[in-house]
């Protein structure tokens, strides 16, 4: 019983294909003339509203014979989504640098940029996203880049007489890159660090062109001779 004198029957029926909500038809029987409600229809189903469903017709409405009943439900939820913010690349120059050589003096982070949205399901189906907030959770760290601009010499590798690229082939492969763990040894000519650095070399040999490589090779051999390379030596008289 609905009201004083008046019975209905809420009988569930198939959703529309067209609208994914729950729907109900309103019976009513020996109207005796108290007002009814489709708020005390529901009741009196025991269906629970939210305070966001959709009702149609609205709650207060009277129902008539065989009403439909419309409920569309209504939920929300928040969700947080983060996305990576690009840093930038800045350039410093350097004079004790050779030009065509770069140095990452301080590696760029990428920062993070935290999202966040409002969802809305009607009856389970996703209808709206909004954005609601949006922070930076990280800030970015910018990269600096040392970048040589001192004039690379002109030195000839055959200027000498010797068999440059020999030299380099037998040491290295002609790899202006290689890379020996043992030493740990590099480049061209397979120079250690602190050999690189005793001929004015910058960072690392692998860091520097080979024309520079070639140009510390020279130097060391004017003041060491051949014997800087034990084994491959002989092929700067080839």
């Amino acid at each position: 019983m609905i009201g004083t004198g008046v019975e209905s029957t809420l009988n569930p029926i198939p959703a529309s294909p067209f609208f994914n909500r729950s729907t109900f038809t309103c019976n009513r029987f020996r109207n005796s003339g108290s007002a009814i409600t489709i708020r005390s229809a529901l009741a009196e189903a025991d269906l629970t509203l939210n305070s966001r469903d959709l009702i149609t017709p609205s709650l207060t409405t009277r129902p008539a014979d065989d009403q439909v009943i419309a409920i569309t439900r209504v939920h929300g939820k928040r969700v947080v989504q983060e996305s990576a913010i690009r840093f930038k690349t800045i350039q410093r120059e350097s004079k004790d640098m050779f030009k065509g050589t770069t140095k990452v003096l301080r590696a760029g982070k990428v920062g993070i940029l935290v999202k966040t949205y409002q969802l809305t399901y009607l009856d389970k189906r996703l209808a709206s996203r909004k954005k609601i907030d949006q922070a930076i959770a990280k800030q970015p760290v910018t990269q600096i880049v040392v970048v040589g601009t001192k004039p690379v010499p002109q030195n000839s590798p055959a200027a000498d007489g010797l068999n440059w690229a020999a030299l380099a082939n037998c040491e290295s492969g002609g790899n202006p890159k290689a890379y020996n763990p043992a030493g740990p040894y590099y480049g061209l000519y397979q120079f250690s660090e602190s050999t690189w650095h005793s001929v004015g070399g910058v960072g690392l040999p692998t860091d520097a062109n080979s024309g520079e490589q070639t140009y510390r090779a020279q130097q060391l051999y004017k003041r060491s001779g051949a014997g800087q390379w034990p084994v491959c030596g002989r092929n700067l008289f080839t």
